[in-house]
């Protein structure tokens, strides 16, 4: 066991009153070091900032808890660590809930539609949860005061961040030309009366979609990794999560039920973030290297924002 691993041990045993007996680091997101551990029959995901005095798996554990409050499929909690004494960071104690990520399976049609509108009750549980501001959840203000709050005073003021830092970094990359800029600006100023969502927003999964979403022996078994939980539109999450999945927008709106003034809302905003989500995804596809991966983001955007009234052609 290396150094990094045997302080995880550490840590886990302090919490658990039991010493784990293997510890493997995990691939992990940004952010954050991820390393599971085994104790007896079971396995715990150990999560810790990468920065001393981030906020960011205490803020997840915090969401962990309240979906679960409602009934909504995720981790449960078992520790949670600012004390920093037996590692250097904030971490979190989790259980591995089991499953297999919803984008890995391939099942027939009935099944998938069954399961998918399992999924939208689930995260229409996470969106029954009401946040005060808009955007990312505030780290320093939860670590200062346990308050919970969105960065943004306001939605529209959280879009037009998002347009702001995209839109110049996909035209300067090459990802987009001019008149794809100006589209892209045209279709959100046409739509800006949706922004206005009042002072309260409701709980986003952040980066909602099937790889996050855990399926096991025909059931969902949870939603994981609120990494980047933030408060706002539940069609942010929607959409995203139907990005690749265009087809499957009845069946998921089926488990959500939404209620007809919502229903109709969602006609707009789900292809409209949809849109916004799958260009953001293509540029950091460009980054990487992935043009297979880009074109086929931004042929979703296309359709998104061509069903809003605004053709054009992003994908090469």
């Amino acid at each position: 066991m290396d150094a990094g691993a045997a302080f995880v041990a550490r840590s886990i045993e302090h919490h658990m009153r039991v010493r784990p007996e293997h510890v493997t680091m995990l691939v992990s997101g940004y952010g954050e070091e991820v390393f599971e551990a085994v104790i007896g029959d079971r396995s715990v995901l150990f999560k810790a900032d990468r920065e001393v005095g981030r906020g960011r798996v205490v803020l997840e554990a915090w969401a962990y808890q309240r979906v679960r409050e409602l009934g909504a499929p995720a981790p449960r909690v078992l520790a949670t660590d600012l004390g920093r004494e037996t590692y250097p960071r904030n971490f979190i104690i989790i259980e591995k809930v089991a499953g297999v990520p919803l984008a890995e399976l391939r099942f027939e049609p009935e099944e998938r539609h069954r399961l998918i509108r399992e999924v939208g009750w689930a995260i229409r549980a996470v969106h029954e949860i009401g946040i005060p501001g808009f955007g990312l959840l505030d780290e320093a203000t939860y670590l200062r005061n346990a308050q919970v709050q969105g960065r943004y005073d306001s939605w529209e003021e959280f879009i037009d961040g998002v347009l702001e830092l995209t839109v110049p970094a996909l035209r300067s990359g090459g990802v987009i030309d001019d008149a794809g800029a100006d589209r892209m600006n045209l279709v959100f100023a046409d739509h800006a009366d949706l922004f206005d969502l009042g002072p309260v927003g409701h709980l986003l999964h952040g980066t909602f979609d099937p790889a996050h979403v855990l399926v096991d022996e025909g059931r969902v078994t949870g939603i994981v990794d609120f990494g980047e939980r933030r408060s706002g539109d539940p069609a942010w999450d929607l959409g995203g999560f139907l990005m690749d999945n265009i087809a499957d927008t009845r069946h998921l709106l089926e488990g959500y039920d939404p209620d007809k003034p919502r229903a109709a809302g969602f006609e707009t905003t789900i292809p409209l973030y949809g849109g916004l989500r799958a260009i953001q995804a293509a540029h950091r596809a460009h980054d990487e290297g992935r043009p297979i991966d880009r074109d086929r983001l931004l042929a979703v955007a296309d359709s998104s924002f061509e069903a809003l009234g605004h053709p054009g052609s992003y994908a090469s």
